[in-house]
C-alpha cells in the first residue's frame, strides 16, 4: 500500500502518489478504505515501514543519521499522541 510514496519530513507528511499531502491517521483511513484491514495493522505497518522500509535516495551518512532521528522523533511524537488519546486521565508529571 505504500509503493511509491514519499515523505515530508519537515512537514510530517506522507505524499501519496496522487500528489496528497496526508498525515500519518488520514494515511491509516485512506489505506483502511482501499482495503478493510485492521487500523491498528495498518498503523503498525506504516510505522515499521518510517523505521525500516523507507530511506531517501542520495544521502550522505550524516545527512541519513538526521534523516533518521527525525523519523524518530515523528513516530515518538505521534505514538505519544495516541498513547494521551486513549488514557485522556493521564496527567503529566
Amino acid at each position: 500500500a505504500l509503493k511509491g510514496v514519499d515523505l515530508d519530513i519537515a512537514g510530517r507528511g506522507i505524499v501519496w502518489t496522487d500528489g496528497q499531502k496526508l498525515t500519518i491517521d488520514q494515511s491509516v483511513k485512506k489505506i483502511y478504505k482501499q482495503t478493510g484491514i485492521n487500523i491498528e495493522a495498518i498503523r503498525s505497518h506504516i510505522i515499521g515501514w518510517f523505521e525500516l522500509g523507507y530511506e531517501p535516495k542520495g544521502l550522505d551518512d550524516e545527512q541519513l543519521e538526521l534523516f533518521k532521528s527525525q523519523i524518530n522523533a515523528w513516530i515518538d511524537k505521534y505514538v505519544n499522541s495516541l498513547i494521551k488519546i486513549a488514557s485522556p486521565d493521564t496527567k503529566p508529571l
